[in-house]
């Protein structure tokens, strides 16, 4: 039975990996929306499904049911410096956004102004604050242009170790860019580009971040990509960036799902989020291949519509997942 089990899982792991990625697109760039059109175009691309979330025309951020169909998340915030969703507009932690991070998800934010937006430089993060627990950053540092002298950086350079990307170097469609962050990674995330050329003042900081904590993975683009030098350049890029993603929920974890029942992390060790967008009043029902009831859990009880079930004392194994009529498999390491 074992071995039956993970031959299964194993295959629709490759089937996974192999196939389309759900993509949500954010808009949350709300000064020149022909830069959100261009970064739409080259996304649309790249072969998986996207689905588009306008925060501007919304006028608010997207909440974690919204968010938690999807295998990767990318939040576009352009040039628009003022009042992004990502920052709930009230330049505060964006909650819903922790905890779609929390269930494992992928995130891919850009934005030249995206810090500028909330934070000053220079400005320390530390553990506790979400700019280092999520997006690994230890601390924005400067801005080009603001603060190299009024240069802007002519370009950014692949760091070393980055085997996932070829897209080097990064070059725009003008000289130098303005208002491109220099960032410093924290503790085990990794620096993706720096600025460069090497002599240029603010070589030794990076302007993409990737944070991997073993749950989520958030990559962070403290640029515009809209105004990378050419679109094949940019379709390189978000090729390789979304193939790296796409990889991994192939890799490393499945999410099953109805139309209405959706269970993460899967497989799932010590627990797992539960989150039902009908029979909002039934109860959560763990059963083994038997149909036998292992865990009962009431949403009536809760708190949030997004329920965390124990699986403490549960035997690994394959498991179903139900509530009323919605059912989802549930792989128990």
């Amino acid at each position: 039975m074992k071995k039956t089990i993970t031959l299964f899982i194993s295959l629709l792991a490759v089937m996974v990996s192999s196939a389309q990625m759900n993509v949500l697109f954010v808009n949350d760039n709300g000064v020149y929306p022909p830069n959100t059109e261009t970064v739409l175009s080259t996304l649309n691309q790249t072969g998986h499904s996207i689905t588009v979330f306008d925060a501007v025309a919304e006028n608010r951020s997207p909440e974690l049911l919204e968010m938690q169909p999807y295998d990767l998340v990318v939040w576009y915030c352009g040039g628009d410096g003022v009042g992004r969703w990502f920052w709930n507009g009230t330049d505060s932690d964006n909650i819903q956004l922790k905890l779609y991070l929390e269930q494992g998800g992928r995130l891919w934010v850009m934005g030249t102004d995206l810090m500028y937006d909330r934070f000053g430089t220079p400005w320390i993060f530390q553990s506790g604050d979400f700019v280092y627990d999520y997006l690994g950053v230890a601390e924005y540092h400067a801005q080009s242009y603001g603060d190299d002298g009024s240069l802007g950086v002519p370009q950014l350079d692949l760091a070393p170790g980055i085997d996932w990307l070829t897209t080097n170097p990064i070059s725009w469609i003008y000289t130098t860019l303005w208002w491109v962050d220099a960032m410093v990674a924290a503790g085990e995330s990794v620096q993706v580009y720096m600025m460069g050329p090497q002599d240029y003042v603010l070589s030794n900081y990076a302007s993409a971040i990737y944070k991997d904590n073993g749950s989520f993975q958030t990559l962070s683009f403290f640029f515009d990509p809209s105004l990378m030098d050419t679109e094949a350049h940019r379709l390189q890029l978000f090729s390789e960036v979304t193939t790296h993603f796409n990889n991994l929920v192939g890799a490393t974890e499945m999410m099953e799902s109805t139309d209405h029942l959706f269970i993460f992390p899967n497989p799932a060790s010590s627990f797992v989020h539960i989150s039902s967008t009908k029979n909002e009043n039934e109860s959560i029902l763990l059963l083994d291949t038997q149909g036998r009831v292992i865990r009962e859990l009431s949403p009536a009880n809760e708190a949030s519509s997004v329920v965390k079930l124990s699986l403490d004392g549960i035997a690994g194994g394959l498991y179903l997942i139900k509530s009323g009529t919605q059912s989802a498999r549930l792989l128990v390491k």
